[in-house]
């Protein structure tokens, strides 16, 4: 009972993204099972592939996040998300993922030079509140700074992750923009550990299923496809 509260609960986390009425075609006749579906599974991996293509200049990125999961009962692909800054711009970060590359795939692919991107404010970031990336049903991803960021040049930023029902997992990284090159360091163990991206996994359910509503297993930090650092709850 409570797993199916905790699902009902956690759909407006998600209602802004659209699912693809295209995204699925009956079986043709002709073809059997096995091989629709070969064909089914590489036209996803190409979408996937599609929608998670670099984004370029002017554009600068910041800050890479991975999961091992999907959005809870919208989302067809594991979920990232991505933030970026923009050359000669301190007032805003633009932020990407798996939901709004979904929502606007059809546009994206008609305009393959287009890639949408959501703008929030720095000030926020540098707010006492933070900037909440997400913030619904008991989940949240929330960046904030400690001191001041400044996406010219960086800054230490303050990320804390939360998983409904329960408490908080908090990082601390530095985002260090070098005319244009931008490093990540997080700061553990009073050291400074160079990563390039960092995945949030999910436990698994009782039915063995990974997803975000069971609870982070923990968070894994890599450079170079490497695991560097590891924390865990």
């Amino acid at each position: 009972m409570k797993f199916l509260i905790l699902l009902t609960l956690f759909i407006p986390l998600f209602a802004f993204a659209s699912i693809d009425d295209c995204d699925y075609q009956p079986a043709p006749s002709i073809l059997d099972e096995a091989t629709f579906k070969m064909i089914e599974t590489t036209g996803s991996g190409i979408k996937r592939d599609f929608k998670r293509r670099p984004v370029g200049p002017p554009l600068r990125l910041a800050l890479s996040i991975e999961t091992n999961f999907e959005a809870p009962l919208i989302g067809n692909d594991i979920y990232w998300g991505r933030i970026y800054v923009k050359d000669g711009e301190d007032k805003n970060i633009h932020y990407r993922d798996d939901l709004l590359a979904e929502d606007n795939y059809k546009n994206e692919q008609a305009h393959p030079n287009q890639i949408s991107n959501s703008i929030y404010k720095v000030s926020d970031i540098n707010s006492a509140a933070g900037l909440s990336l997400v913030k619904a049903a008991g989940a949240e991803v929330n960046v904030k700074a400690v001191g001041k960021f400044k996406p010219s040049t960086g800054g230490r930023l303050s990320i804390k992750v939360k998983a409904p029902s329960e408490k908080a997992m908090n990082v601390t990284i530095d985002v260090v923009n070098n005319k244009g090159k931008i490093t990540n360091f997080l700061i553990a163990n009073n050291k400074r550990i160079p990563f390039d991206s960092f995945k949030i996994n999910a436990s698994k359910n009782f039915l063995g299923v990974t997803t975000i509503l069971s609870g982070i297993q923990n968070i894994q930090f890599t450079s170079g496809g490497k695991i560097v650092h590891t924390i865990s709850p």
